[in-house]
């Protein structure tokens, strides 16, 4: 009857996911560096320095356990518990190796100490891969290897201390991951940065600005010649990071 109807009706309902996820990788890293280029005159000095380094793929072993409850409560006060089995999940996962070639130019004139840096990293990130022995993995794998694109990212800083006092700054670029045009992940970062020592203490001061710009799909309208509607999104982020440290 129409009483029974509405006293079964729902009153509320929690629904629970719980994902706990564990593991451990491991990689190499090498490097080395050359000083071909040293001056010293009177107060000034200055100095070239060259190095590479190589990172290899990190192996990471990862387990997952997975579980999710549902609870309905009706307004008959009737309660309703379900619960999935416990899932259990292990696979592997191999993030893409990265080689640093670095440039620095390290001077000093009386009391002033400055030191200008480049660095130019390659990463391949369509080499990531992962495997398991319960699940083949090829259509994701093959979708990392064609969505997924080389990267080359280059960073420059430059830092000038005098006596206690430091300056520095630099500037990096990103380049976006992806293979497409759409999706550009390409972020630019700028910083900047003031520290301070006094005796055993040390205080520092920076702030980070991020940008980035992202094409995103607002709607698809396949009736019209370019049925993608796409907004472009514009994002800058700025961070301050503070930090005091004690030397003993």
């Amino acid at each position: 009857d129409e009483f029974d109807a509405k006293s079964n009706e729902i009153e509320s309902f929690q629904y629970n996911q719980y994902l706990k996820v564990n593991g451990d990788g491991v990689n190499l890293k090498f490097g080395a560096f050359i000083k071909p280029i040293s001056f010293k005159k009177n107060n000034m000095g200055l100095h070239l320095r060259t190095g590479w380094a190589y990172h290899s793929k990190t192996y990471n072993s990862l387990e997952e356990v997975y579980e999710t409850s549902m609870q309905t409560i009706f307004e008959n006060g009737d309660i309703f518990d379900a619960n999935s089995p416990t899932n259990l999940f292990n696979y592997d996962l191999n993030t893409p190796a990265k080689s640093i070639s670095s440039i620095a130019i390290i001077g000093n004139l009386k009391k002033i100490n400055f030191l200008t840096t480049f660095d130019y990293e390659a990463i391949d990130y369509g080499s990531s891969e992962l495997h398991s022995a319960y699940y083949s993995f090829n259509s994701e794998n093959d979708n990392i290897s064609n969505f997924y694109a080389r990267t080359n990212n280059t960073k420059l800083g430059v830092s000038v201390s005098l006596n206690n006092i430091s300056f520095r700054g630099g500037y990096s670029i990103f380049e976006s991951p992806y293979t497409d045009g759409l999706n550009d992940g390409k972020r630019k970062y700028l910083t900047t940065g003031i520290g301070l020592k006094y005796d055993n203490w040390v205080f520092d001061i920076s702030l980070i600005q991020c940008t980035s710009k992202e094409d995103y799909i607002v709607y698809r309208d396949n009736s019209i010649s370019n049925p993608d509607q796409i907004a472009s999104i514009n994002n800058q982020n700025n961070m301050v990071i503070a930090t005091c440290s004690f030397t003993f």
